[in-house]
């Protein structure tokens, strides 16, 4: 893949793509959407996400994602996409849980214990309107009322 570094971007596409890593994005300091979906991601690779600290978006569904993290300095957050990946917990949102509003889930291998841990869902979220977690494996929905921002739960 060719340095992305010589260019300035507010908005990158790179969804469809054969991408296994996420290489070459750290000096995209001004990047406020990625859409990473529909590659061969395996890691949300802490070390080229630290530094997109204006990121308001990162889409990264349809890919092998077997956890959700890096996402500490991306305290601008608004939207995060890891739908029909690998996941199976949902946890390391503490950093977003002031800024994020969207959070899309569906069809992973999430069950309700998983769902709902200190640094994932449990987290008190302060802007959080939309949550899916359609196509999971939850067995029940009793550990969401805390949730009080949502306008919309996709069970």
């Amino acid at each position: 893949m060719r340095s992305l570094c010589a260019d300035i971007f507010l908005v990158e596409d790179l969804a469809n793509n054969k991408l296994k890593t996420m290489d070459g994005l750290q000096c995209l300091t001004k990047l406020r959407k990625i859409d990473l979906g529909a590659n061969r991601i395996r890691v949300m690779d802490s070390e080229q996400l630290a530094p997109l600290v204006n990121l308001e978006e990162l889409w990264l569904g349809k890919n092998k994602i077997e956890e959700i993290s890096g996402l500490t300095t991306l305290t601008k957050l608004r939207r995060l996409d890891v739908q029909s990946n690998r996941l199976t917990k949902v946890e390391n949102l503490a950093a977003v849980a002031d800024t994020l509003e969207e959070l899309y889930l569906s069809s992973n291998g999430i069950d309700s214990e998983g769902a709902v841990l200190p640094t994932g869902l449990a987290e008190q979220f302060k802007l959080l309107n939309v949550l899916d977690l359609s196509k999971n494996r939850l067995t029940h929905a009793n550990d969401f009322g805390h949730l009080t921002t949502l306008e919309e739960l996709w069970l």
